[in-house]
């Protein structure tokens, strides 16, 4: 569920509502996209739909204020994103259906439409719907799974060899490309951060005030140098300090106390 609310937060917000087909608009195929199809005739692209998703997402969370449960507010928020994307994109998926097999996917966190190899002919189709808002070329990368082609046993422990998190001789290495230490709220936010989605991706009705209290149980003391600048109102050695905080967090301890309050 926490993958929802992180992806909420990159929401394309479209305008407009679902209407039926209509005379092509120019330029709706991007520049980009026309080049490719001229060179290759075929091209994997990305269809936005002209639809009001802000609309959408201000109606459901009038809804969803009432509601105390973090598991139910999100379904209700991705229910109704995902139908609002179903009806608006009923045209073209329609339109694929009367194609030769193709492979597509709907996005319906963007009210989106991937379609792999598409034609210049089934373009022109696509762009002759007056709910399609754009077509471009799809910036998705593929991601593939390596073991069939690995000579190496595939077990849960990575096998005793540099890699690239790892110092060692690798051209690429940590080590050799001198990888830049940071530290500061600079560095700890986006880490806090990343722990608690693991925390809600575990346990979704986990509130606010219980997620700060697990964050403070699960740190663990840091060793500090002397500096000039030792913000001395509070010892080094207690905690929370003006120098650690409350300490490094450990976010395999914090998933640990997130399950305990299951």
């Amino acid at each position: 569920m926490s993958q929802i609310c992180v992806a909420l937060l990159i929401i394309y917000l479209f305008q407009n509502s679902f209407r039926s087909n209509a005379t092509p608009v120019p330029g709706k195929v991007t520049p980009e996209l026309k080049q490719i199809i001229q060179e290759k005739q075929v091209a994997d692209i990305m269809v936005s739909f002209d639809v009001p998703s802000s609309a959408t997402l201000e109606k459901i969370s009038m809804k969803t204020k009432a509601i105390n449960n973090r598991a139910e507010k999100l379904t209700m928020i991705s229910d109704a994103l995902e139908n609002q994307s179903l009806t608006s994109q009923k045209g073209a998926l329609e339109l694929l259906k009367s194609e030769k097999p193709l492979k597509s996917r709907v996005l319906w966190i963007t009210n989106q439409l991937s379609v792999k190899e598409a034609s210049g002919a089934l373009i022109d189709k696509l762009t002759a719907l007056d709910e399609v808002m754009e077509i471009d070329v799809d910036p998705s990368i593929e991601v593939f799974d390596p073991v069939s082609n690995s000579s190496v046993p595939q077990l849960n422990n990575a096998p005793p060899r540099s890699r690239n998190s790892k110092f060692g001789q690798l051209t690429y290495g940590l080590e050799t490309i001198k990888v830049p230490e940071m530290s500061g709220t600079s560095m700890a936010t986006p880490h806090v951060s990343g722990v608690v989605a693991l925390l809600l991706s575990k346990n979704p009705n986990l509130k606010n005030e219980e997620i700060w209290d697990i964050l403070i149980k699960s740190t663990e003391p840091v060793t500090l140098t002397d500096t000039k600048d030792q913000c001395e109102s509070i010892p080094l050695d207690k905690y929370p300090n003006n120098r650690a905080g409350y300490g490094r967090i450990n976010a395999l301890t914090a998933i640990s106390n997130g399950l305990e309050m299951c």
